[in-house]
């Protein structure tokens, strides 16, 4: 049996869903009255239509018009969260054609218009809504071309994809004059030279061509100054360079830390080797002797940065070690010159060291 109070459920339900199907009835009679519900006929679709979008869009509300059919979208008017505007028109199979965007206040914010060939043309504009700040051309949501400017109208920067695949940028000083020219493959192989103001003098040039990137970098003579190679295992040593390209001494940076110095001959070759602690004290003196006819003598100090706890003489191989002494009197290494230890200033490249894969060095074999 039932009892009253789930008797009294029920009937609250059932009045419930008349009076829903009596709303419903209202509404389509009123809204159309050649809809009859009694012959189980529904309101046609309904030709402009109204869809909320997901945030991410910024986009708070859209209005989409429709062909005869219901389905086909002709047309869509889009208000976004900070006022902007935009309306867009489609083109058959639902591809979007022309869209423009205009800011609140009524200046021009963005146009796009599909290509021929398929692809995107996308034109961004400044506050005035007059003067181009970026123009992209899109294949498939990835830019092939990419442009900007600054707002004198000037050109900043370009990027395009070329046939072959591979891709050129190019940034100009405001004076119009190229700041700097890069061209790199399609595995990021490539070269870069960035420019003094002159648009002509090289500050630096770089390629991976190897499994490395190497930049080297001239002062406003077009001296060579400094030589850096990086590696793909996060290793990087710099060769600095004075009057008449003469190398003066050469750090190596492990990780970001300064590791080693070497003080050079004018040949480049080694004469002194400093190998440092984490934090950058002195842990080994090495005395080389460029020619090669006697061995290295390596001096180990103490934590102190200075003080020579023992010395090992070497065989010319630099393997086996001859002898073994400590100083019968405090000995003190020559210290390391500060300017020695400090990263000079530099641009870094916007090339990559390519991996070793790419020359099949990193490949296994069964």
């Amino acid at each position: 049996m039932f009892s009253m109070k789930r008797v009294f459920w029920i009937l609250v339900a059932l009045v419930g869903v008349s009076g829903v199907i009596l709303g419903v009835n209202y509404a389509v009679h009123r809204n159309d009255d050649k809809v009859d519900l009694t012959q189980g006929n529904f309101p046609h679709k309904l030709d402009t239509r109204v869809s909320l979008r997901d945030p991410k869009f910024r986009e708070k509300i859209r209005y989409v018009k429709y062909a005869a059919d219901g389905i086909t979208p002709l047309e869509a008017t889009i208000v976004y969260e900070n006022g902007d505007n935009g309306v867009v028109h489609y083109l058959p199979g639902a591809v979007i054609g022309d869209m423009t965007i205009t800011r609140a206040d009524g200046t021009l914010a963005m146009t796009g218009h599909r290509l021929p060939d398929g692809t995107y043309d996308k034109v961004l504009y400044f506050e005035d809504g007059k003067i181009v700040f970026k123009h992209d051309v899109l294949d498939k949501h990835k830019p092939i071309l990419e442009e900007t400017f600054r707002n004198d109208g000037s050109k900043d920067y370009l990027m395009t994809v070329r046939q072959d695949k591979s891709t050129e940028t190019t940034r100009w000083f405001p004076s119009g004059l190229v700041q700097e020219h890069t061209l790199v493959d399609t595995m990021g192989k490539g070269e870069s030279v960035l420019y003094y103001p002159d648009g002509v003098t090289a500050a630096m040039k770089a390629d991976n061509n190897s499994y490395s990137l190497h930049a080297y970098y001239y002062d406003e003579r077009g001296r060579l100054t400094q030589e850096r190679p990086w590696t793909t295992w996060g290793q990087m040593t710099v060769t600095v360079y004075g009057a008449g390209n003469v190398p003066l001494y050469k750090q190596t940076w492990t990780q970001g830390k300064l590791s080693s110095v070497e003080i050079l001959d004018k040949d480049g070759k080694t004469r002194l080797q400093y190998d440092l602690y984490v934090s950058g004290q002195v842990s080994k003196l090495t005395v080389k002797d460029p020619s090669g006819k006697t061995g290295d003598i390596v001096k180990s100090i103490d934590a102190d940065g200075k003080t020579v706890e023992k010395i090992e003489y070497k065989d010319t191989n630099g393997w086996s070690v001859l002898r073994t002494e400590k100083p019968a009197t405090p000995e003190h290494i020559t210290p390391l010159s500060e300017s020695r230890k400090t990263d000079l200033p530099h641009e870094t490249p916007r090339i990559k060291p390519i991996s070793p894969y790419y020359y099949g060095y990193g490949e296994y074999e069964d």
